[in-house]
């Protein structure tokens, strides 16, 4: 009976062992590269997942939401900005950010010479 035992024991124990067997000195380079390919999926998940927040970033610069040109004005000297707003064919609200650019010297000083207007896509 303790034969039987024993037999059925070692039967035991070969399905127990590893089947593949990797030399120690490949240990660190296969478990460097495991980690590589792990974390490279996880950045390729995380990218499909956030594309829309990665994409248009809302939140950047991190005062752009509250900041307004008027803030500003004493900065620009000789350059006068306004905001404006208008919409678009589908119904998108679009600012502008509009500067008029003043002479400073000669006998036109003060008259405007120049109109800029920026158009800026977040995205």
């Amino acid at each position: 009976m303790g034969g039987r035992i024993n037999h059925w024991a070692n039967k035991l124990r070969q399905f127990d062992r590893r089947h593949i067997h990797i030399p120690p000195i490949f240990l660190p380079p296969v478990l460097f590269v495991g980690l590589l390919v792990a974390l490279w999926t996880w950045k390729c998940t995380m990218m499909v997942v956030f594309q829309n927040r990665i994409i248009y970033m809302p939140g950047l610069p991190p005062t752009a939401r509250w900041q307004r040109i008027a803030d500003y004005a004493k900065q620009c000297r000789g350059i006068e900005w306004r905001e404006e707003r208008t919409k678009a064919a589908d119904g998108t609200d679009l600012g502008m950010a509009v500067a008029t650019v003043h002479l400073r010297a000669g006998p036109d000083a003060g008259r405007p010479v120049a109109r800029v207007y920026i158009l800026y896509f977040q995205g």
